[in-house]
């Protein structure tokens, strides 16, 4: 028995598995790995070893209310610190067995960011059975495509602007979740493409003109790219027009 625990040990513990492989692990034994927390799970890791070697320091000009620990590292990866503590939580309680935090964990999994693999079979076409305009088991909605673009090539840039313009002509402007979609319609709005530009001015004018936006103040959309190193030079002048 000792020799299986110590094994046992060595595998968990020891040098033998990737400190990502070791926390899939503990979450498959408790039911709570999926695609979607493994891809945080390997982000997460990216972010410490980036804090632990000292990478991604830099001076930042433009802050965002609250600011996070590390905030100097966290422009791009900001929005893992709450699923962090959460999961975080809900692992100790899985731990120490008594269960909670689980709720709050069901709640937090609607907004994780699927895999760069998952998004791109999607802007490929290669998911047909997924409604982004609706909370998608397999969360590619909106909001997940505006975080894949901002961070995303040009060239993955263009392919998600066609898969957009490929969705808004198939939904109805009225059954369009406006809220979901208005900071993907800021980043897409300098398009070249005249028909997704009109839809998109369209999206644009009725989320300011009703207030229907996610955030406090539409303009803080920018203040939330900028934080993230994202030029809004261009997409600042286009909206001002499209509201004039």
């Amino acid at each position: 028995m000792k020799e299986k625990l110590k094994i046992t040990r060595e595998i968990l513990v020891g040098t033998e598995l990737h400190f990502s492989d070791k926390i899939k692990f503990f979450l498959n034994q408790h039911g709570l790995l999926d695609e979607s927390t493994a891809f945080l799970v390997d982000n997460l890791i990216k972010l410490r070893n980036s804090i632990a070697h000292g990478r991604m320091v830099s001076t930042m000009d433009i802050m965002e209310y609250p600011l996070t620990p590390f905030y100097n590292v966290s422009g791009k990866v900001k929005d893992l610190v709450i699923p962090l503590k959460t999961l975080s939580a809900l692992c100790i309680s899985k731990y120490v067995g008594v269960d909670k935090w689980h709720d709050e964990w069901v709640e937090i999994k609607k907004y994780l960011q699927p895999s760069n693999y998952r998004m791109k079979k999607y802007i490929e076409n290669e998911h047909t059975n997924v409604n982004v305009n609706s909370d998608d088991v397999s969360n590619i909605n909106w909001y997940s495509l505006f975080i894949f673009y901002i961070n995303s090539n040009e060239k993955i840039k263009l392919k998600i602007e066609d898969k957009v313009k490929a969705e808004l002509k198939n939904i109805p402007f009225k059954e369009l979740l406006i809220p979901e979609i208005f900071e993907l319609s800021i980043v897409l709005c300098d398009t070249q493409d005249v028909e997704l530009f009109n839809i998109l001015k369209k999206i644009i004018k009725y989320a300011v003109d009703t207030r229907t936006y996610p955030r406090f103040n539409y303009r803080d959309t920018f203040i939330y790219l900028e934080y993230r190193n994202y030029d809004t030079t261009r997409i600042r002048d286009i909206v001002q027009t499209i509201l004039n």
